[in-house]
């Protein structure tokens, strides 16, 4: 989901995303599958309480 002032969140599943990548790479030659699962957009409160969640005009 890309939401403005949302780097943290975004790079944290960008991480997550790389790191299963990397462990099925490493885990295949002992037989070990993995795969990753990202869900798309779920129905949650993530971003009720953010104060603006537009960028400026000028940006």
């Amino acid at each position: 989901m890309h939401i403005p002032w949302n780097a943290f969140y975004n790079s944290s599943k960008s991480a997550a995303r790389m790191y299963s990548e990397f462990l099925r790479l490493e885990m295949a030659p002992l037989g070990v599958k993995v795969v990753t699962v990202m869900t798309g957009v779920v129905d949650t409160n993530m971003i009720v309480n953010c104060p603006d969640s537009n960028l400026p005009a000028d940006f």
